[in-house]
């Protein structure tokens, strides 16, 4: 059975916006930054996330939660509901 989740990871177009915003109004500190490997990206069986850049966030509390943003491109065609993963992080 789940019982916690320690870290989600959400796809963004402006990596760097997202950390800033964070940063400023949720408190929020980089812990660690860097690109995603080839096997980080098979594990999740998305290999075309492989190379590239993410940023992984905690909130300054240090509570052991975290999110790690991902760089990725605009997807044209998105559709909630259709494609891997959550659409909303509560």
């Amino acid at each position: 059975m789940l019982k916690s989740i320690l870290i989600v990871t959400i796809s963004v177009l402006h990596l760097g916006s997202v950390e800033d915003t964070f940063q400023e109004h949720l408190d929020y500190e980089v812990i660690e930054r860097g690109v995603i490997s080839a096997e980080v990206a098979g594990a999740w069986d998305t290999p075309g996330m492989a190379e590239r850049d993410y940023v992984l966030m905690q909130p300054e509390s240090k509570a052991p939660v975290y999110i790690r943003f991902v760089k990725n491109e605009y997807v044209e065609d998105y559709e909630p509901m259709t494609s891997h993963g959550w659409n909303a992080t509560e």
